[in-house]
């Protein structure tokens, strides 16, 4: 079924063009630009043989001495990846390949990180020689020396991000989440397009579908003041008039794509947030909307999916609030 080859496209990291935005409209009034009216920041958790963490050193005047990962603010006109790869260069002196997204962080609507591993191909780590406005130095640090005081931390906010980039590079590469990067997509909004599936304790998927065109996997508008991914799958589960949902255990797993719009002659920096979302229930919820329905998950797709959510083997998507 076409809808299941859409699922399948998406699961194996390939690009699906975006149907009509489904709801928030009273949100689409936003056009995310980055440095401007949104904060797009990239970061990156780089691991060398010796397991040591590539950590740099502030050079600012509010946070100078301390250390952190290399990170910073996405410049107009640069990709997601270009930024990341730009802030290891002007931080810690190294070039890299940008591998895969480990995680992207959700603050609000008008304020997104994406954190990054990647392979050292070039450069020399930068020494204190070499200090400039944009650090002082970069070293390789040991794990254990992270929290143990000998370090003074500029924010602990990295801790999480450093722990899921151990926990990339300690599995083998069958056992990592399919390598996501990127891809560039010339959005002018800030979309949340969620693949929402029940599962029922039978071990049984479901699949929400808008069916009002054509069958598609339905999206909503993020607004700059959204406190939470949470917010644009409850506005469609709201919109499909979905019974119980309250009384349903929602999850928001992990991402599978994100599609950017960091083109060179881009205006609005508009983004795709790609995820799976979970919805477990004892049975399955009625729908009002006659535009919506489930779909009954049970060619091979339903034990890839679930292997996957179990493993939880996706990008991760994290809400700081």
């Amino acid at each position: 079924m076409e809808i299941e080859d859409d699922v399948r496209k998406l699961l194996a990291g390939e690009v699906l063009p975006l149907s009509d935005v489904d709801t928030g409209l009273d949100k689409s009034k936003f056009k995310p630009v980055t440095k401007n009216n949104m904060g797009f920041i990239v970061s990156a958790v780089i691991v060398n043989e010796a397991s040591q963490v590539l950590m740099i050193q502030e050079a600012k005047y509010s946070c100078h001495g301390t250390w952190y990962l290399p990170a910073g603010r996405v410049e107009k006109k640069e990709s997601l990846v270009e930024a990341a790869k730009r802030e290891v260069k002007e931080e810690a002196g190294l070039e890299i390949e940008a591998v895969t997204l480990l995680s992207v962080e959700f603050g609000s609507g008008s304020w997104m990180r994406f954190n990054f591993a990647g392979n050292i191909t070039g450069g020399e780590i930068k020494t204190l020689d070499l200090q400039d406005k944009e650090s002082l130095q970069a070293e390789w640090i040991d794990r254990k020396h992270l929290k143990d005081g000998s370090l003074k931390i500029r924010a602990k906010d990295i801790f999480p991000l450093i722990e899921i980039g151990y926990s990339y590079y300690g599995k083998p590469p069958r056992s990592r989440h399919l390598n996501c990067l990127p891809t560039q997509v010339p959005h002018t909004k800030a979309i949340h397009r969620p693949v929402i599936v029940c599962v029922l304790q039978e071990r049984e998927l479901y699949l929400l579908v808008n069916t009002k065109t054509k069958p598609h996997i339905p999206s909503c508008y993020i607004g700059c003041a959204d406190s939470s991914s949470r917010t644009s799958v409850y506005s469609i589960l709201k919109e499909a008039d979905v019974d119980g949902v309250q009384g349903g255990y929602i999850e928001v797993c992990g991402l599978l794509s994100v599609e950017y719009n960091g083109e060179p002659d881009a205006k609005v920096n508009g983004i795709c947030l790609t995820s799976i979302v979970t919805m477990t229930s004892s049975a399955v919820p009625k729908i009002a909307n006659d535009n919506y329905t489930w779909h009954h998950i049970t060619s091979s797709l339903k034990d890839e999916l679930l292997q996957k959510i179990k493993d939880e083997r996706f990008v991760k998507f994290i809400d700081l609030y």
